[in-house]
């Protein structure tokens, strides 16, 4: 039986998992896409000793995941859609686990499924647009930072003309990559952390700001050293080296303050109870 609905499932999801890969190869923005279902898979591994045993059985809410997922699926494809293929993904998985373990055991795997849906990529039109978002709050914050410091500098939609050279905030400069590899990662982060609610929410916002933080300083200290260096240093080693940099630097910064946020408030003394001399 469980090779049968896994047969299934597969056969079902083939051309979604298909064309999900080749996006993870030939786009830069999802090459972290793989690693969401190896850190579930290492999720539920790890956690197996907490579930039910195998029983297999037509119960009623696998077979209502199913018919959830489905028509999604259906729908996505008929849309040539796959973020709504993917996203159908996670009710399909969820249907077979409740088909093999039944609720509890869905329970228990609740967040290793419900992570899968961070592989679904952002439609293209989306994209696009929330590109054009970061390349304009780029462009805006250098612009000030560049200002503030007495450099000259004209802007042009989303073109920075220094003295020494022009800028262009292209998509190359939107920060979207180290952005979607960060929720992926910051949503991890929360969960190993094991905090309270409040806490994981909160890690998971660090991670966003972070790397949103992350992308502007490093934009912003491109545009510097063109105005020192010039042309060269916006397309050369030191701009290769500096965007490395700041990444890793606010890598290791979020890291922190996640261990930090995540260290619990030792415990208030209690009074020692005083003897009464007689």
């Amino acid at each position: 039986m469980m090779a049968l609905v896994s047969a299934a499932l597969l056969a079902l999801y083939a051309a979604t998992l298909a064309d999900l890969a080749a996006l993870s190869i030939g786009s830069r923005y999802y090459s972290h896409v793989p690693l969401v279902p190896l850190f579930s898979a290492w999720v539920a591994w790890t956690g197996r000793r907490h579930l039910p045993p195998v029983g297999w059985d037509l119960r009623p809410a696998g077979g209502a995941l199913l018919a959830a997922a489905l028509p999604i699926l259906a729908f996505g494809t008929w849309l040539d859609s796959l973020t709504v293929r993917v996203l159908s993904l996670p009710l399909a998985v969820g249907a077979g686990i409740v088909l093999a373990l039944g609720i509890p055991g869905l329970r228990r795997l609740a967040f290793p499924v419900a992570f899968l849906a961070l592989m679904a990529p952002l439609p293209t039109a989306a994209l696009a647009r929330v590109s054009l978002v970061m390349q304009d709050l780029a462009t805006t914050v250098t612009h000030g930072v560049l200002t503030a410091l007495a450099i000259p500098v004209a802007r042009d939609g989303l073109s920075l003309h220094l003295e020494a050279v022009t800028l262009d905030i292209t998509e190359e400069c939107n920060g979207l990559r180290f952005l979607f590899t960060m929720a992926v990662v910051g949503t991890a982060v929360a969960w190993a952390l094991r905090g309270r609610a409040g806490h994981r929410v909160l890690i998971v916002g660090l991670a966003l700001v972070s790397a949103v933080v992350a992308n502007l300083l490093r934009v912003a200290g491109t545009a510097l050293l063109a105005d020192l260096a010039g042309a060269d240093a916006v397309t050369g080693l030191p701009h290769l080296v500096w965007g490395k940099a700041v990444y890793a630097v606010l890598f290791v910064a979020f890291t922190l303050a996640a261990l930090t946020l995540r260290r619990p408030t030792p415990p208030l003394p209690r009074p020692t109870p005083t003897s009464t001399a007689r």
